[in-house]
């Protein structure tokens, strides 16, 4: 992986697609030789996220933020909160730990509401008759180089 810029930024906005959610969407244009982010194990997707983080930081200035937006991704659209396992989630935790391994700190966490219009009535009822926990938001991480 390289560097896409000579320059060095002093904003770095990263909102990659959330692990696998985007798995279908993104399969039509992905190759063999750039497959899609979405397409990867739960390894793989951390693996490259903190190759992303740790090039970001060496090819930014000492005074460079990172402004990273995602979402806890968890098995939670079939299974009831009770019976859910992070084996394949990938969470806020992951994330900020990905980070600060790469060398950046947090110095926010920003919670980011999105609007409930999002989901149906259906799926409202849904989630309440399986017990399913859902969440309509997201979280921006800003962190500096440490």
């Amino acid at each position: 992986m390289s560097w896409p810029t000579t320059k060095k930024p002093d904003l770095i906005f990263f909102d990659p697609p959330y692990f696998s959610k985007k798995e279908k969407e993104y399969r039509e244009k992905a190759t063999e030789q750039t497959p899609s982010i979405s397409s990867y194990t739960k390894e793989e997707y951390e693996r490259f996220l903190e190759g992303f983080f740790l090039l970001s930081q060496q090819n930014s200035k000492g005074t460079t933020r990172m402004a990273f937006l995602n979402a806890d991704w968890r098995d939670f659209e079939s299974t009831p909160a009770l019976k859910e396992t992070l084996d394949n989630s990938i969470t806020i935790f992951d994330y900020h730990r990905l980070l600060s391994k790469a060398g950046w700190k947090v110095t926010h966490r920003i919670e980011c509401p999105l609007s409930s219009e999002r989901l149906s009535g259906n799926q409202v009822q849904k989630m309440q008759d399986k017990r399913i926990l859902g969440t309509v938001g997201r979280t921006l991480l800003i962190a500096k180089r440490s």
